[in-house]
C-alpha cells in the first residue's frame, strides 16, 4: 500500500466509518492469503492505531 500525501491545506482528514472496521475484521478471519491478510492489518492498525483495540 502506498501512502500519497496532498499539501492542500483545505482537504479533510481522512477518516472511516466503524462499518469499515467491522467490514475489514470480517475479512480478515476468512480464509485469505497472506498478501491479502497483511493489507487488512495494515488498514486495522491505521484506523485502530494500535493491535490491542481491533
Amino acid at each position: 500500500m502506498k501512502k500519497v500525501i496532498d499539501d492542500a491545506s483545505d482537504l479533510r482528514p481522512f477518516i472511516l466509518s466503524s462499518d469499515w472496521q467491522k467490514c475489514l475484521c470480517e475479512y480478515y478471519v476468512l480464509p485469505q492469503g497472506s498478501f491479502l491478510k497483511r493489507q487488512i492489518r495494515k488498514l486495522l492498525m491505521y484506523i485502530c492505531g494500535s493491535r490491542d483495540k481491533y
